[in-house]
């Protein structure tokens, strides 16, 4: 009897993985593809992975209302996973449609509620479903003890699968393609599970669609750019690049983004020369950003120069006009992360042109840091000279423009001896600890004539445009208006001042809120906690009960906290290390191999709730010590792995305790809470804390909501 009770649980664990997988891929590739639609940054990617986990959540509720009307519960579950293999393409498809309807305009910023609505309606239909699979899972296995643990235990592993499964798939389709795989791992399980013949031509189906995906993609990603013809769209690790084409010229769009375009001759002429001219005789440059527009054309033009060129996607690189065409041996390119580049490199150069886009994520915020800044000063020569360009406006900086800007000029003094600014097209501030840098209009009008590098667009009448007294006082005047801050790597108000500026164009006002925040926050870390106390007891049977009151507490913050340190983690390792994709993807598998770890082997380990808490509380001391100061970002993957065991354990034993108490039912009130405590440590540190208070303040925060669960145990709970 135990064994043919123990063959009908294996029988079923195919199923639990194929849950987790759909999860892993769905998560992933929809929130890719919105963020693609709608411009998205960390705090965008925040809001969706917050909303994907809420509407898991729900659809576990809803099962708790639906629970007596089940009567078969086999039966459910396979049509349940059938239709999964149907909807998940469909979705895929609908954000592009959608967002259409919802008069969205494609690839620019949007307005909260709409990103919001635009969110809810892709995502509801496999959500609600993936959150209602879970606890009808357990009711497989109704006949044994560990049937939650089991199934969640499954689930974590087939979510590290997913993951996998989607690292090694985007490099060879597109995010469809993996759409197309996903659905054909359900059906292959469901086969596996239930024998039904039919499924093999539905299998078969997927396939010959698997192989068409391109055309279907194209077809109808093409509505994206209705008066353009898209030339070429490649999904990569780092997001989508999509080339099209309109009259002649091509532009090129960073997943939804246009950032260059073929007929930018007046930019890089201005650009490139302004920035040249500032050395005496170069020799040696290094280059981010600028390819794609032509920058790379006009720097050969000054004799003996060398280049180091870098881009961590290569598909830009590749699908130049300069790579195409006019390779030249006097142009090194690297295929790397900036950071990670001129942090483990030995090379010294003249000068050091950063290009990039604005701070509008944390990502590109790394560029703009007072530590940045001193890596690239460590990398230049004596009287080497760096340029950093900014947005500007056309004749009048709006405040928050003034106030980014302001703030990396303060950044650069810490650092840099000298720093002049040249109001161009883009702002391009000129540092070096030589005098030979200006932005004098004669001046620079001498330089040119003297190398002959004067153009149809770079001539004496653009340089007194952007050079003269008048334009150049009222830059200085505006940004000098704004109080001495700093932009650090963890403390991201460069990321911050540039959402204000978007802001401002969508007429959204978050000065006054922004700063109400900054300003009061031990007032609103209390206001958190009594939130999180409040959505604790609203979800806790009634009459409450101090003990089970406790238990859901536990469960909710335990999942805030481990979901917030993965944030925090993985974004130490990219200020410290670089943006490496494969790294960050092992960090991530890492920390899904770690959770069913310690949830598995919990019973096993004679350690009480209070020292697992106690030792989560220390981990998250040697993460804030490690913030402070990094011995190796290696350190960091250690640290993951124990975090996702800790977690692992007390959610075991909390749901241990549950289940003695509330048998099967646990399953539904566990997992809920376990992950509305990930939606909300998204949302509200994502959101919130990391971008206003920085990383440390949000450590600091944890950890008290760690200790906060100690004492309910130590004190209250005795």
């Amino acid at each position: 009897m135990a064994k043919k009770k123990d063959f009908h649980m294996k029988k079923y664990i195919p199923l639990f993985l194929a849950s987790g997988i759909t999860s892993s891929i769905g998560q992933t590739v929809l929130v890719r593809e919105l963020m693609v639609e709608v411009n998205g940054n960390e705090i965008i990617f925040s809001i969706f992975l917050s909303i994907w986990l809420l509407l898991i959540a729900v659809g576990t509720y809803i099962f708790n209302l639906f629970t007596k009307s089940i009567i078969n519960v086999k039966k459910l579950v396979y049509s349940l996973f059938l239709s999964l293999s149907f909807i998940v393409p469909i979705q895929f498809l609908l954000i592009r449609w959608l967002t259409g309807k919802l008069t969205v305009i494609s690839g620019l910023l949007i307005d909260i509620p709409s990103l919001i609505l635009l969110a809810f309606l892709v995502l509801l239909p496999s959500c609600l479903i993936i959150g209602f699979l879970f606890p009808l899972h357990t009711r497989l296995l109704a006949s044994s003890k560990r049937a939650i643990h089991t199934v969640y235990i499954w689930e974590a592993v087939g979510m590290c699968t997913g993951g996998i499964i989607f690292f090694i798939f985007v490099s060879l389709g597109n995010n469809l393609f993996i759409m197309f795989v996903n659905s054909l791992v359900i059906i292959a399980i469901l086969f596996i599970v239930f024998r039904k013949k039919y499924l093999g031509i539905i299998f078969v189906m997927f396939i010959i669609l698997s192989f068409f995906w391109k055309d279907i993609f194209i077809l109808h990603y093409q509505t994206r750019y209705p008066d353009s013809k898209l030339v070429k769209t490649i999904d990569s690790y780092y997001g989508r690049f999509d080339v099209t084409e309109q009259s002649c010229q091509y532009n090129y769009y960073w997943d939804g983004v246009l950032f260059a375009n073929s007929q930018n001759e007046n930019l890089a002429q201005e650009m490139v020369n302004f920035v040249l001219l500032q050395h005496p005789e170069p020799k040696k440059l290094f280059v981010m950003g600028g390819i794609l527009n032509g920058y790379l054309e006009h720097q050969l033009k000054y004799p003996s120069i060398e280049i180091d060129y870098l881009e961590l996607e290569k598909n830009i690189i590749f699908n130049s006009h300069f790579y195409q065409t006019m390779r030249n041996d006097r142009v090194n390119f690297i295929f790397q992360d900036g950071l990670y580049y001129l942090r483990n490199t030995d090379k010294k150069y003249d000068i050091i042109f950063i290009d990039l886009p604005d701070p509008s994520s944390l990502l590109l915020n790394r560029y703009y840091t007072e530590d940045f800044f001193r890596l690239i000063k460590n990398r230049l020569r004596p009287n080497g000279v760096a340029a950093i360009t900014v947005s500007n406006a056309a004749n009048f900086l709006f405040p928050e423009l003034a106030q980014l800007n302001g703030l990396i000029y303060n950044t650069l003094q810490q650092v840099f001896a000298n720093i002049k600014v040249i109001p161009a097209r883009k702002n391009i501030f000129l540092v070096s600890d030589s005098d030979y840098i200006c932005n004098n209009a004669d001046e620079i009008i001498s330089r040119m004539q003297r190398k002959g590098v004067i153009g149809k667009w770079f001539n004496a009448r653009l340089i007194f445009d952007r050079c003269n007294k008048i334009r150049i006082g009222s830059f200085y005047k505006a940004i000098m208006s704004e109080k001495l801050e700093i932009n650090k790597a963890k403390e991201p108000l460069g990321y911050l001042y540039t959402i204000q500026f978007w802001a401002k164009h969508l007429d959204v006002k978050l000065n006054k809120v922004i700063q109400y925040l900054k300003n009061n926050p031990y007032l609103i870390f209390v206001m958190v906690y009594l939130f999180l106390f409040l959505v604790s007891f609203i979800f806790t049977k009634k009459p409450v009960s101090f003990v089970i009151y406790r238990e859901n507490f536990a469960v909710l913050s335990v999942s805030f906290v481990s979901f917030v340190v993965q944030l925090i983690l993985i974004f130490l390792f990219q200020i410290y290390y670089g943006y490496i994709y494969y790294y960050i993807s092992i960090f991530i598998i890492s920390f899904m191999m770690g959770l069913p770890l310690g949830f598995s082997f919990y019973h096993k380990w004679k350690i009480s709730l209070d020292w697992l808490w106690l030792i989560f509380f220390g981990l998250l001391i040697l993460i804030f010590i490690f913030s402070i100061k990094c011995i190796t970002p290696l350190i960091y993957f250690p640290l993951n792995f124990l975090i996702a065991i800790i977690e692992g354990a007390i959610l075991g034993k909390l749901l241990k305790i549950k289940y003695d108490r509330e048998k099967l039912s646990a399953s539904v009130s566990f997992y809920f809470l376990d992950t509305i405590g990930a939606a909300l440590g998204g949302f509200i540190i994502g959101m919130i804390f990391i971008p206003i208070y920085g990383i440390d303040k949000s450590l600091i925060f944890i950890g008290i909501l760690v200790l906060m669960n100690l004492v309910l145990r130590r004190r209250l709970g005795n």
